[in-house]
């Protein structure tokens, strides 16, 4: 379900687009979440194959937490959060803060990356991760992004090991 409070509505935004052709899907997402989504770290070197940018973009589903809610725990399957607002507190799960998250940063993106492009991989929650403010964020649950793996292999091969990459770069830096 997707809580819009422009209007004060809540719809299954899911359930309203598998009736729609995967073109028109595609449009119809594109046209809500296009730039908003460009914005975001994760999705800036996907837009030059604009079908399979369009195609994950179709898989972010909209949610939220409340203040003190927890996100994600550690062991549990990694699906990937997207924060768009909001702060997010992320620990080890021993109650050890390791960083607080804001607008464009991910949630288990390595864990839901490696667990898809590498079936072998483990694919659980390195870290604990709970919502301090109120907020907002994109789900991209690891069954979908595979499913944007197998239609984009050679595209989102790239992408993945390029991302994967990346993130351990960056957690070399910080350590």
């Amino acid at each position: 379900q997707c809580m819009h409070r422009w209007r004060r509505t809540v719809f299954d935004e899911v359930h309203l687009l598998q009736d729609f052709t995967p073109k028109m899907r595609r449009q119809v997402v594109r046209h809500i979440h296009g730039d908003l989504v460009e914005q975001l770290p994760l999705f800036l070197n996907t837009q030059n194959d604009e079908e399979f940018f369009t195609d994950l973009m179709v898989q972010l589903k909209p949610g939220s937490a409340q203040a003190g809610e927890e996100i994600s725990k550690v062991g549990e399957p990694a699906d990937m959060y997207i924060v768009l607002d909001g702060e997010v507190e992320v620990d080890r799960g021993n109650g050890r803060e390791v960083q607080r998250l804001h607008r464009g940063d991910a949630i288990n993106e390595l864990e839901t990356l490696k667990g898809v492009y590498d079936e072998q991989a483990e694919s659980t929650c390195r870290y604990s991760s709970t919502a301090v403010t109120f907020v907002d964020l994109f789900t991209l649950r690891r069954a979908d992004l595979e499913e944007v793996y197998r239609a984009h292999h050679q595209t989102a091969e790239a992408f993945f090991l390029e991302r994967m990459r990346t993130i351990a770069e960056q957690e070399a830096q910080e350590r």
